[in-house]
C-alpha cells in the first residue's frame, strides 16, 4: 500500500512522468486529417486521470514548439502539468532544417545497420547557425520556463536506431550531444522541486518515478541527498562584512537545476559514448525513459546512477518483462 497524502493507507499517489499532452488527439485531430472527430477532451482526460489518483503529469516536449506548447499547459494547469524542454532524437532533423521524418535514412535499424558511422561533432559544423540559434532558443525557453516553475526537466534528448526513417543516426548523435553541452553549460541538476509542495520535502526526497508514459508510482527509493544545512555547515553565525563602498558585486548567471529526461533505443553503446564525458557535470543525471533494452544494460545504467522508466513499450517481449522484473 502507498501512503496517502496526509499518511492515511489506500490512497495511491501517481504521477505520469511522460506524458504527451501536446499531441493533435487531445483535440480531436487523429491521422493528420483538418476536421476533428470529436471536441476537445484534456480536460476530461485530466479530470479522469485524478479520479484514479494521478496528481502530477509531466508533458513531454520533443521540439521547440512542442517544449512552448508543454510550458502553456503547465500554465494553465498550474499544479498538475509540468513540462520538458528538448529535442526528440527523430525530431533531430529539425536542428539542420529538416523535421520529423525528414532527411532519414533507409536500412537496417539498431547500433550496426542503416548507414551512417561518423557520429558527434560539435556545434558549427552541420546544422551551423540555424541549429546554434534553435539550441541558444532551447536554453532561453527552459531558463524562463525553469525560473517561473513549469519546467521540471531537460529533454526529451537521446538517440534512438530503431526509427533512422525518421532521422539519420549521424545526426542525432550530433545533436543530442550539443543538447547534453547545453545542459552540463547551465547545470541542470535537480528533479521534482515543484512537486515538493504538494506531497512535502522528506516524502519527495525519498521518491523515484519509475513509470515513463504510463503512470508512474512514487516508490521509497532515494532519488536527491538532502539539501544542506546552512547552519551546520556554517562556522561562524556572524554576517560576513559589508562590501566596500568601491566593490561592485556582479551576482552570477542563474543555473538552471533540472534533471535530463532521456532516450535511447537500440542505441545504448552510443548513448553512453556521448553521454559518459560529460556525467562528473551532471551530478544528479535523470531518467532513461520508455526503456527496452537488456538486463545487462539497465544494470549498467543503474550502476551510473541513471533511473529508469517503463511504460507500454518497456513489456512487449518476455526479454522486456524479465528486466522490469529485476
Amino acid at each position: 500500500m502507498a501512503e496517502g497524502r496526509d499518511g492515511e493507507e489506500g490512497e495511491l499517489r501517481y504521477a505520469d512522468i511522460g506524458i504527451n499532452l501536446t499531441d493533435p488527439t487531445y483535440h480531436g485531430f487523429y491521422n493528420h486529417h483538418s476536421t476533428p472527430s470529436h471536441p476537445p477532451d484534456l480536460p476530461s482526460v485530466l479530470a479522469r486521470a485524478a479520479s484514479i489518483g494521478v496528481r502530477k503529469f509531466m508533458v513531454t516536449g520533443s521540439d521547440l514548439e512542442q517544449s512552448i506548447q508543454a510550458i502553456e499547459l503547465a500554465k494553465r494547469y498550474p499544479g498538475r502539468c509540468y513540462a520538458t524542454v528538448g529535442v526528440h532524437p527523430c525530431s533531430a532533423g529539425g536542428f539542420e532544417g529538416g523535421g520529423r521524418g525528414e532527411g532519414g535514412e533507409k536500412g537496417e535499424g539498431g547500433e550496426k545497420g542503416g548507414g551512417g558511422e561518423n557520429g558527434g561533432g560539435k556545434g558549427g559544423g552541420k546544422g551551423g547557425e540555424k541549429g546554434e540559434e534553435l539550441l541558444k532558443e532551447l536554453e532561453k525557453v527552459a531558463r524562463e520556463g525553469m525560473e517561473g516553475g513549469w519546467v521540471v526537466a531537460f529533454g526529451e534528448l537521446g538517440v534512438d536506431f530503431d526509427r533512422l526513417g525518421l532521422c539519420k543516426r549521424e545526426v542525432q548523435e550530433r545533436w543530442f550531444e550539443r543538447q547534453v553541452e547545453v545542459a552540463v553549460k547551465v547545470c541542470f541538476c535537480i528533479f521534482l522541486i515543484p512537486l515538493v509542495g504538494d506531497f512535502g520535502w522528506e516524502a519527495m526526497f525519498e521518491a523515484i518515478s519509475v513509470c515513463a508514459a504510463a503512470l508512474c508510482l512514487f516508490t521509497r527509493f532515494p532519488i536527491l541527498s538532502p539539501l544542506p544545512n546552512p547552519i551546520k555547515n556554517h562556522t561562524s553565525l556572524s554576517p560576513p562584512p559589508p562590501p566596500s563602498p568601491s566593490t561592485k558585486l556582479t551576482p552570477p548567471p542563474p543555473k538552471l537545476q533540472l534533471p535530463l529526461f532521456l532516450h535511447s533505443r537500440a542505441a545504448h553503446t552510443t548513448f553512453l559514448r556521448i553521454l559518459t564525458p560529460h556525467l562528473p557535470s551532471l551530478p544528479r543525471l535523470g531518467l532513461v525513459h520508455s526503456f527496452t533494452g537488456s538486463l545487462p544494460e539497465m544494470q549498467e545504467l543503474v550502476s551510473l546512477g541513471f533511473h529508469i522508466g517503463i511504460n507500454g513499450c518497456s513489456l512487449k517481449t518476455q526479454e522486456n518483462l524479465d528486466v522490469v522484473r529485476e
